[in-house]
Order: structure tokens, then C-alpha cells, then sequence
């Protein structure tokens, strides 16, 4: 069986993008360990994450 989505835990992943990573297991501080690794998505997830980076990308104050 294929690994469940990263994001929603409900289906199959299938789609590869990068999602931010913080900490490590030693508990370092996740402002000093954050990095951007591949994870798995759902289709569905994939699409909402396009247009959430689409929205950001018109509106980058909206973001903070």
C-alpha cells in the first residue's frame, strides 16, 4: 500500500512537493533545524496547496 497523503492522512499520496521541516529528533530549535523537504500529497491537497502559493505569490503581505 502507498504511503497515506502528508498533509490530509486520508488518501493515497501521490503528487511529490516541498513542505518546510522543523526541529530534528534531538529537539533543536526548530529556528535553527527548519529546512524544506519532499513529502507525498494527495491530488486534492496538491491543488489546494497550488493555490495557496498562488495566492501568496499576488498578495505576499497577506502572508504575514
Amino acid at each position: 500500500m502507498s504511503a497515506r497523503c502528508f498533509r490530509c492522512r486520508q488518501r493515497p499520496g501521490t503528487v511529490t512537493v516541498l513542505e518546510l521541516y522543523s526541529g530534528d529528533e534531538r529537539g533543536a530549535s526548530p529556528q535553527t533545524r527548519t529546512r524544506i523537504v519532499p513529502v507525498k500529497v494527495c491530488d486534492r491537497c496538491a491543488a489546494d496547496i497550488a493555490v495557496e502559493d498562488e495566492a501568496r505569490a499576488q498578495n505576499p503581505e497577506a502572508a504575514r
